[in-house]
C-alpha cells in the first residue's frame, strides 16, 4: 500500500458528521481510559510552557479538545489560557468547555486551517496532537514554516508510530471501539454511537482502517530532522523524542 493513495475517514471530506464525531470519541477513549495518553501529553505541555514562559496553549486540530479538556482540569494550568480550534470546529463541545471553565477556555468558533499563518496571542504554544499525519506529505514543510511563524513555540505529538509494534497495537483498538456506546453511556448521543458501533458496526472497522493507515503516515526522526533543517530559520532548535508507540516533536 502507498501512503500518497491511502485515506482516512475521519479527515475525509465526505465522511459525515456523525460518524466523523464517533471517530473521534474512540480516538479519545483510547487515549484516554485505555491508555494515559493525553494526560502525558499535557505533563509535556504543562513542562514546556513552565520552561519557556508561555502563557497560551492553542490545540490545533482540536476536534473534541481533549488535550485543552486535560490541561484545564490541571490546577498547574490555572494561569494559561487554552484555544481550542479545527477545521471542522465542534462548537457545541467547546461552548460546554467555556462554561464549565469561564475565562480559561476561548474556542475560535470559525474553522481554522493550520496550513495557514494566523495572529495566535503573544507567548503561545500552538500543539497539535495526532493531527499531523492527516497533512499531506507534500505540505507538511508548508506546516513547519507557518506555524513557526504564528507561535512561540510548536509542539507535535503522535501516539503512533509507523513500526510493525505500533501497527500491531492498532488492532487491538477494536475493543475500545466496540464498547464505546456503554462507557459512555451517560454522555449525549447515545443513540448514535449504538447504531454506528453496534447496529450497523461499521464504525470499528473504519477506526481500525484510520489506525493503520495512520501508522504508515508517520515521518521517522530521520524525515523530521531533515525537514526542520530546511524550513525552520538558523536559530531555531528543536527537540525529537521517538518512543516505541508514540513520537513527540518540539521546535
Amino acid at each position: 500500500m502507498k501512503t500518497r493513495y491511502a485515506f482516512e475517514f475521519c479527515d475525509h471530506a465526505k465522511t459525515p458528521h456523525p460518524i466523523r464525531k464517533t471517530l473521534l470519541e474512540i480516538l479519545e477513549t483510547c487515549n484516554q481510559q485505555f491508555r494515559p495518553y493525553y494526560q502525558e501529553v499535557s505533563n509535556d505541555i504543562l513542562d514546556i510552557c513552565d520552561k519557556e514562559g508561555l502563557t497560551s496553549v492553542v490545540e490545533l486540530g482540536a476536534g473534541t479538545a481533549p488535550i485543552t479538556r486535560e490541561l484545564a482540569c490541571d490546577s498547574r494550568a490555572t494561569n494559561l489560557k487554552l484555544i481550542p480550534c479545527d477545521l471542522y470546529p465542534e462548537t457545541q463541545v467547546w461552548e460546554e468547555l467555556e462554561k464549565e471553565f469561564p475565562g480559561q477556555v476561548e474556542s475560535v468558533s470559525e474553522p481554522v486551517d493550520f496550513l495557514q499563518p494566523r495572529d495566535w496571542p503573544e507567548k503561545s504554544l500552538l500543539v497539535l496532537v495526532a493531527a499531523f499525519h492527516h497533512i499531506p506529505p507534500k505540505l507538511r514543510p508548508l506546516f513547519l514554516k507557518t506555524q513557526s511563524e504564528s507561535g512561540e513555540r510548536v509542539a507535535v505529538f503522535e501516539p503512533l508510530r509507523k513500526t510493525p509494534f505500533s501497527m500491531a497495537l492498532t488492532i487491538f483498538a477494536i475493543f475500545p471501539a466496540l464498547l464505546l456506546p456503554i462507557l459512555k453511556i451517560r454522555r449525549p448521543g447515545r443513540l448514535r454511537r449504538v447504531l454506528w458501533c453496534w447496529l450497523v458496526p461499521v464504525v470499528p472497522l473504519m477506526f481500525m482502517w484510520d489506525g493503520i493507515v495512520s501508522c504508515l503516515r508517520q515521518w521517522n526522526p530521520e524525515e523530521w530532522e531533515a525537514n526542520l533543517q530546511e524550513q525552520l530559520a538558523d536559530d531555531h532548535t528543536w527537540a525529537i523524542k521517538a518512543g516505541p508507540h508514540s513520537s513527540v516533536v518540539v521546535w
